[in-house]
């Protein structure tokens, strides 16, 4: 595909991210049930849209390379989100626990599954994130682009890989919060006086985990707002360059083409 549709995929996650925010805010306990099951169906929407841009990138690489693109370290990134985005859906549906009808024992089960996808999924986000880092290269960027134009798809690229490594390791943290036998003996948001001259916020521990999630997203919503740059930076740039050439192309999928198995 093109730099229109990598925009449009960059769009899509951006809306993704926002959904992630939003439906991080949505699993705060005490909150009417409505706001559960709203959050819940952002995360599926969004990690579907996650499988589906993964889905679309991993096609693009079998169109170029063929069975040589699963040895590039670009299609083991986007693997790995197609994984994590799964099992971050099945791990949202098993924790609703309006599912279960009033089977306790069966709730407890998925609840208990549920943490541990969310923790696996979030780790998967963070393997991608690693992924990305080693895809990534300046040096043909600034070969094929007018120094202001590199330097900035550079920075840009630097910061978007700043913003998933944040998101994933509060991702990670948040969901091992979620385990069902962690408890804080706390029950809302209060203030609980341990010495009247130092007061403490007591806060329970499944939203102390949605804390690290909401701010988590944020840094995913960063990661997407620059992706959007660079590639809005780079389609102003074109008309500078070959649009035809190899490498420009390279800087839109973010895929060394002329390199099938150095980069894994």
């Amino acid at each position: 595909h093109g730099s229109t549709a990598e925009l449009l995929w960059d769009v899509l996650q951006f809306i993704a991210c926002i959904m992630f925010v939003f439906g991080s805010v949505c699993f705060f306990d005490g909150l009417p049930g409505i706001y559960f099951k709203l959050g819940s169906v952002q995360f599926i929407a969004a990690s579907l849209i996650y499988v589906a841009a993964a889905g679309a990138h991993m096609q693009e690489l079998f169109h170029h390379k063929g069975d040589e693109a699963m040895t590039t370290s670009e299609f083991l990134e986007q693997l790995a989100y197609l994984i994590s985005a799964v099992v971050f859906a099945v791990g949202t549906i098993l924790f609703d626990q309006n599912i279960y009808f009033g089977n306790e024992q069966a709730a407890a089960i998925g609840e208990l599954i549920a943490a541990w996808s969310f923790f696996f999924g979030s780790m998967g986000f963070a393997i991608a994130t690693f992924f990305n880092a080693v895809t990534m290269s300046k040096g043909k960027m600034l070969e094929e682009f007018p120094a202001s134009v590199s330097d900035l798809c550079y920075r840009l690229t630097v910061m978007s890989l700043f913003g998933a490594m944040m998101g994933s390791l509060l991702f990670t943290t948040g969901s091992y919060l979620y385990q069902p036998n962690l408890s804080g003996g706390c029950k809302d948001w209060r203030t609980r006086q341990y010495d009247a001259s130092k007061p403490a916020f007591c806060l329970r521990i499944i939203d102390q985990g949605t804390v690290m999630y909401v701010i988590g997203s944020f840094f995913y919503l960063f990661t997407s707002v620059c992706g959007i740059l660079k590639i809005l930076a780079i389609r102003r740039a074109l008309h500078t360059i070959d649009p035809t050439s190899q490498k420009v192309y390279e800087c839109f999928i973010k895929d060394e083409l002329s390199d099938s198995t150095s980069d894994a």
